[in-house]
């Protein structure tokens, strides 16, 4: 699966490079976005992240503009649990009447599920999970 950004982490290299060798990357346009790594539990996200590899995540000032990509979420059952989770899925759709309830796709399989995401003066729905963190996904490191 493409991410879109797995070309732009790749620095053009020497051609007298080996390919036996390591490069250690120190700038890139990506790499300058990055404001956290995660470490990945599970195969939910294969093949974009494995099993104990790791996601470089950015900010997500705007939900508007990363419809179809993938995030990292932090969430919380409802507005009033305690319980938080953390979930790599893709961004969908706002849901038909709502303007903080969006569809979370799994990140390979188009199977559903809603998440809010709070917006000021907007009350939550009840019974919906709440978003308490959101990055976009940048890259995996495996």
């Amino acid at each position: 699966m493409d991410l879109g950004v797995s070309e732009e982490l790749i620095q053009e290299l020497p051609l007298d490079l080996q390919p036996e060798h390591g490069v250690i990357m120190v700038y890139g346009a990506i790499l300058e976005q990055v404001v956290a790594a995660a470490g990945v539990v599970g195969d939910s996200a294969f093949p974009v992240a494995l099993d104990s590899g790791f996601v470089l995540l950015g900010a997500a000032p705007d939900l508007a503009l990363l419809d179809g990509r993938i995030l990292a979420v932090a969430t919380r059952a409802d507005e009033f649990s305690t319980e938080h989770f953390a979930y790599l899925k893709r961004l969908g759709k706002v849901m038909p009447g709502s303007q903080t309830v969006y569809y979370l796709e799994n990140v390979v399989r188009l199977v559903r599920g809603g998440m809010q995401f709070p917006v000021s003066g907007v009350s939550p729905t009840a019974g919906i999970p709440v978003a308490e963190q959101t990055w976009k996904v940048l890259g995996t490191l495996f």
